[in-house]
């Protein structure tokens, strides 16, 4: 890996531990005050007096929210994966996840950022190339 490259991904990771801080401080100044905004509830049936003070980080591949560009718009939706599903079960968890949501043009970095967030979600944003060899290359020719 080249070093500008390196120093992106470094400063991408420091993003991230700032913003899951500031997600933790703001956690506990609600308290009691939980607005129910959370991933879990808002993809199934969850007991909403339930509350958890500890957080799950899951890195992934794929994310919970699946996305689509359809005439000159973004549509998000809950996704139903494998690991989705399964971790739905952790109901009273709060979860904050990492992944890559594929190639996204610069330009439309900013705006994915903001709506993924609503989802406790934390984007890694990468070059289409770097992408397509990660996934077509190494994933589908490699792991699976």
């Amino acid at each position: 890996m080249s070093q500008p490259k390196a120093k992106d991904i470094e400063e991408q990771i420091k993003l991230l531990q700032k913003q899951l801080e500031s997600l933790q401080e703001e956690k506990k100044k609600q308290g009691d005050n939980d607005d129910g905004n959370e991933l879990l509830e808002k993809n199934k049936d969850n007991d909403a007096s339930t509350e958890s003070s500890q957080i799950l980080i899951v890195v992934a591949n794929r994310l919970p929210v699946s996305m689509q560009y359809i005439d000159n718009k973004w549509r998000f939706k809950p996704s139903a994966g494998g690991l989705v599903t399964a971790l739905k079960q952790l109901g009273n968890l709060d979860m904050e996840w990492v992944g890559c949501p594929g190639y996204i043009e610069e330009s439309q970095r900013e705006y994915i950022n903001t709506k993924l967030n609503e989802y406790n979600v934390h984007p890694v944003f990468v070059e289409k190339r770097d992408y397509d060899n990660y996934y077509n290359g190494f994933c589908n020719g490699i792991l699976w």
